[in-house]
């Protein structure tokens, strides 16, 4: 099963919003799930958290922010 999870904000951004696309990331590949995540490449980021580590069997793609 493979999924994609649409998100505005995602690491390195920080900040509450970034929580829960980032643990469903993680803990999907463990269940056997391949994952995909969109996330834009220069949004406009109140807040960055570089002690946020991306999920290493997830698959991050970027996207040009409108």
């Amino acid at each position: 099963m493979k999924v994609l999870i649409v998100a505005l904000y995602f690491p390195p951004a920080g900040g509450a919003g970034v929580q829960r696309p980032l643990k469903l990331a993680t803990h999907l590949p463990e269940l056997g799930v391949e994952t995909h995540i969109l996330a834009p490449d220069d949004p406009k980021w109140l807040h960055e958290d570089e002690t946020l580590e991306l999920p290493p069997k997830a698959i991050v793609h970027r996207a040009r922010n409108l």
